[in-house]
This record gives structure tokens, C-alpha cells and sequence, in this order.
């Protein structure tokens, strides 16, 4: 690694994968100064279609969270020391059908520019099915 380089990474879960239509999902997102330096991250996260934003929290106070037009933009008041880690979770509620993918991306926003960009993003897919969907039924006809 150049001694120049920042280096932020985020994972991000849903509490599960396939959901009802209008039922809540829950994504957490783990995102984490992995240093060499101390550095102030944002973390945005675009709900997609299919999903509408419900509430967001973090568990630091001194990272602040807020939302407009599905649109969540967190970011740190201070700088976060090399290996600290914020974790958001966002709730939203299903209104599709369907596959929906929903991605989080990270940026180090101070001097030293993150360039190993392969890790500063991560999506999340849920299936959105009818409800009572997921469960198999068995017909079985008798001959006589």
C-alpha cells in the first residue's frame, strides 16, 4: 500500500432474503475506517424503486444520519481512527414485486483519497414475492 492511501470498506446485510409485499426489511450496514490514517467517512445508500425509506439509525453520536427523497447520507462529525467502525441500519418497506437490489458506497472525505475502490461499495438483494408465496403446496390426485 502507498503511504498516500486512505482505506474505507462497508458490508451490508438484509435481515433476511425474500419478503412479503409491504413487509419491512432491515439492512445493516458496517462501515469502517480501515486506515493508515484517522479519517471522516459518508456513507450513502439510493433505496431503489421498490423500496420506501421507513427510519435510519447509527450506533455512534458522533455520526449523524438523514434522508430526502429515498436518498440516506450519513457522515461523521470527526475523524474516525484507523479501524473504527460505524454500523447503520436502515429499515425500509417492500412495495415491488420482485428482485430488488439495493447498494451502499462509502468515501473517505478529508486529504487522502481512498483509491482501492473495489471494497467502498456492496448490494444487498432481496426477493419480493406474493404473500403466502414461499410456501410449497402439494396436490397429489388419487386414481381409482
Amino acid at each position: 500500500m502507498r503511504t498516500d492511501e486512505q482505506i474505507c470498506t462497508l458490508k451490508k446485510d438484509a435481515n433476511k432474503h425474500n419478503f412479503a409485499f409491504a413487509e419491512t426489511v432491515t439492512y445493516s450496514i458496517y462501515a469502517k475506517n480501515r486506515g493508515p490514517y484517522d479519517s471522516k467517512i459518508k456513507v450513502v445508500d439510493a433505496l431503489p424503486a421498490g423500496l420506501i425509506f421507513f427510519s435510519v439509525s447509527d450506533n455512534k453520536s458522533s455520526f449523524h444520519c438523514s434522508e430526502s427523497s429515498n436518498i440516506i447520507t450519513c457522515k461523521g462529525n470527526r475523524k474516525f481512527a484507523k479501524d473504527e467502525q460505524v454500523i447503520i441500519t436502515v429499515e425500509a418497506i417492500v412495495i415491488e414485486e420482485g428482485t430488488i437490489d439495493n447498494t451502499a458506497v462509502i468515501s473517505s472525505y478529508n486529504n487522502i483519497p481512498d483509491t482501492i475502490l473495489w471494497n467502498n461499495h456492496n448490494t444487498r438483494s432481496i426477493y419480493v414475492g406474493v404473500p403466502g408465496g414461499y410456501e410449497s403446496v402439494t396436490i397429489k390426485k388419487n386414481s381409482r
